[in-house]
């Protein structure tokens, strides 16, 4: 029987911090207040490689991608000051209408190994909004233009595993041992 290891996870350490310059200098926000569920959603904008297959046999091959960009949604509470942050810098790009206001981003799993980082990145537009009867939330999509992606797990690696990874020039750390 295979060595089971109990992995954990907190949403509460799930760090996304932006980080770019304002007219009064540099800004740093980390958000904060995510909303139920799904709160954070990273997708590729094309795929690293394509199979392509010919009619006949032995006819195949693959194209390489090396388009690193992203989209990256985040739901945060509508009553959230994050709102008034995302909305100052989207608005202050618009305005602009240059690369100014581009901004870093980083993301990391706080209790596991996942990390993502873009230096030029920015919003979307307004988030599409709703008022009810209920707490809403608003879901806010960052273009990343290169993003660096490391996706890991969230329990300790058997040796057997942190061998393979070693072979793949990955260092664990030793916590995760």
């Amino acid at each position: 029987m295979a060595d089971l290891n109990l992995g954990t996870y907190s949403p509460e350490d799930m760090i996304a911090v932006l980080t770019g310059d304002g007219t009064e200098g540099t800004y740093t926000h980390a958000l904060s207040a995510w909303a139920e569920g799904t709160f954070v959603t990273i997708e590729r904008q094309m795929p690293s490689s394509v199979l392509v297959q010919g009619a006949t046999r032995n006819g195949a091959g693959r194209i390489f991608r090396s388009n690193k960009g992203a989209s990256v949604s985040f739901s945060i509470l509508q009553f959230a000051n994050d709102n008034d942050v995302l909305s100052a810098i989207w608005k202050a790009d618009a305005d602009s209408r240059d690369s100014k206001y581009l901004f870093n981003m980083i993301l990391v799993d706080g209790t596991g190994r996942s990390v993502f980082h873009c230096n030029q990145c920015y919003i979307e537009n307004i988030p599409t909004i709703t008022f009810g009867s209920e707490a809403e939330s608003r879901t806010w999509v960052v273009h990343a233009l290169e993003l660096d992606q490391y996706v890991g797990g969230n329990a300790k690696i058997p040796t057997d595993v942190v061998e393979t990874l070693a072979k793949l020039g990955v260092n664990v750390a030793e916590r995760w041992v």
